[in-house]
């Protein structure tokens, strides 16, 4: 009998658990979604989903555990399937040969995305009256059927074996706010024209880095799409967000703060109130780190003595980490791309500053190095870090605003408010520090600087492609960069906390209202 079990990630863990305690292969029914189901047999654990469909059982594989997909991500996934089993069961009244055509196609395309080919499957499909399972072949009805939802599931499981799925939450998130009402939309329908009036429409509404960056995901879930049917050969389809050359918006380049500006920047990043964010704001600029490295770092993945010691991957690696520095697992282009960095004495300092605070205002940081408390109260790492306000007028009243005709922004009373950045964005911050480079003082060499931000070797340059500069070179780089924007700023990343503790709710606006009379 099949036992019941949220299935989280740790609810992953006890069910191994459980059934290496069993010595059998174990059945786990989630307590929450009907049909998803977890079997652990030995070190293979497999979710899949169940669902009648014309009085039988049928079972479908949705992949393993650990393939680079989360709990969350497989349950997402069942109930999609479940919905598709739902129709076959519908057309199964009618005509059972659609039925098993329906089961089939949603089989192969789970396979072709990681799922596990297993015979016992594929024994429990609905059957065509004359005994024969439908064909496993993709046809032109299927393409033209085929959603954006669907597409983007073929892209992230790509992601996913390329082991590049860090940002696949980020650019769900961003394809639903922006896309999200041509997600049941067939690919095969979306035109040039329509995409080139919501290209127009994103840029108007949330600036043209946001369209152009939700458009290049677009064309690249067609893609996937496209050569999973190859429908460009077969069916002579053709991506619409092509020839978008005279489309795409003009990016404003980030600058490096100038060196007659970091002094205000030090002074107002010392004056944060949260220490969190203020130790963030200096770790980014002597680093040169790119957000999500920075906002992520855990306990474990640092080493801040003078001996070397180890970082256990996700796979159960072990990673060396030489003394003082740090390893980042998964930064940008995915766990292909991991890299490990020494730290310089000012970031070693933060570092243990931000060890003892934690412990003070969190009690248990859940092992980030820059926590914070998400709505429920629970510990997360640090997911905002810049500094925002509204813009205010000469009363300090919060201003509104609307376009007119031409497309500009205009005070209205019955607008809406309009956000700032007050701070240097976190890539401004890892500009400047890439501007240090050819300093008098400081003279790094190309090939380092590339070495300590993570970015590709010139594939040019046989030299760089192959020989990676030694952690010493890296480690005597990044103390002369350090030394050199504190010098330039004028002062050293703040030692005290401003505000004494975090304040949150209530608490907040009290403190705020004795600091205001």
């Amino acid at each position: 009998m099949a036992r019941r079990m949220y299935l989280t990630e740790d609810g992953v863990k006890r069910c191994r658990s459980e059934a290496g305690k069993a010595g059998k292969p174990v059945v786990f029914t989630d307590d929450r979604l009907k049909g998803f189901l977890l079997k652990v047999s030995g070190d293979t654990a497999t979710f899949y989903v169940q669902r009648d469909v014309d009085g039988q059982s049928v079972r479908v594989a949705l992949g393993r555990a650990g393939d680079g997909r989360t709990a969350s991500e497989f349950r997402e996934l069942a109930e999609g399937v479940r919905a598709t089993l739902g129709e076959a069961n519908k057309a199964a009244a009618t005509d059972k040969v659609e039925a098993a055509r329906i089961v089939a196609q949603v089989r192969t395309r789970l396979e072709r995305s990681g799922a596990p080919q297993r015979r016992s499957d594929r024994d429990t499909a609905p059957v065509a009256q004359d005994g024969a399972t439908a064909p496993v072949q993709d046809t032109e009805a299927e393409w033209a059927a085929f959603t954006l939802t669907q597409a983007m599931d073929e892209h992230f499981a790509k992601m996913r074996r390329r082991k590049r799925a860090r940002s696949v939450p980020q650019v769900k998130d961003e394809m639903k706010r922006y896309l999200g009402d041509w997600f049941t939309r067939p690919v095969a329908g979306l035109t040039r024209r329509e995409c080139i009036e919501r290209h127009r429409q994103v840029t108007e509404d949330h600036g043209p880095t946001v369209a152009n960056k939700a458009f290049r995901m677009l064309r690249a879930c067609w893609n996937s799409a496209c050569s999973l049917f190859e429908a460009d050969e077969r069916y002579r389809a053709v991506n619409p967000v092509r020839k978008f050359k005279d489309v795409w918006n003009e990016e404003a380049t980030k600058q490096p703060l100038a060196w007659a500006a970091l002094p205000d920047w030090a002074t107002r990043a010392n004056g944060l109130r949260n220490s969190v964010r203020r130790d963030w704001q200096w770790f980014v600029l002597l680093t040169g780190l790119r957000s999500l490295d920075a906002r992520t770092v855990r306990w474990e993945e640092a080493n801040l003595t003078d001996k070397p010691a180890w970082y256990v991957n996700a796979e159960g690696e072990r990673i060396p980490l030489d003394p003082l520095s740090l390893h980042r697992p998964c930064p940008k282009g995915g766990e292909r791309k991991a890299f490990t960095i020494p730290l310089s004495r000012p970031v070693v300092e933060i570092l243990k500053r931000r060890k003892a605070e934690n412990a003070e205002h969190f009690g248990d940081d859940a092992g980030w190095v820059f926590p914070t408390r998400d709505r429920s109260g629970a510990v997360v790492n640090l997911s905002e870090p810049k500094e925002q306000g509204y813009v205010k007028d000469a009363k300090g009243k919060v201003a509104r605003f609307s376009r007119n005709d031409a497309g500009e922004w205009i005070p209205d009373p019955k607008g809406r408010p309009r956000k700032y950045t007050s701070f240097a964005t976190p890539h401004t911050l890892r500009h400047t520090f890439a501007s240090t480079g050819d300093e008098e003082g400081v003279n790094v060499s190309e090939r380092v600087m590339k070495g300590l931000m993570n970015h590709t070797p010139d594939s040019t340059n046989m030299n760089h492609r192959y020989n990676k500069p030694s952690m010493d070179a890296m480690r005597a780089a990044t103390e002369k960069i350090s030394a050199f924007l504190i010098r330039k700023a004028g002062t050293s990343p703040a030692a005290t906390n401003p505000a004494g503790r975090i304040i949150r709710g209530d608490d907040a606006q009290g403190e705020r209202r004795q600091a205001s009379a």
